[in-house]
């Protein structure tokens, strides 16, 4: 059950459903898509292919919190990526 205050918190994707979003989306929505074992690190939402600057973040803070530094860069670089087109579309 989520703390009353996590307004946005939503029960983390099982490994089916890690899976199936891989198969369907391809390997651009994992930081580190597996052939064999379980896709980790989503950065789109359930039901999308698009990652998104949230995802990105989300990544960003497991990654720091498990030390996990390839990934960490990985992360960094995909979120100024998206920071970046996010501003050419406000224009």
């Amino acid at each position: 059950m989520p703390p009353k205050n996590a307004k946005s918190w939503k029960p983390a994707m099982s490994s089916m459903e890690r899976k199936e979003q891989q198969k369907r989306c391809g390997p651009q929505v994992f930081l580190v898509p597996s052939k064999n074992g379980r896709p980790k690190y989503p950065v789109a939402p359930k039901g999308s292919c698009k990652p998104t600057e949230q995802g990105a973040k989300a990544a960003l803070a497991v990654a720091r919190q498990q030390g996990n530094r390839k990934v960490e860069k990985k992360a960094e670089a995909l979120l100024r990526r998206l920071e970046g087109s996010d501003r050419s579309e406000r224009r």
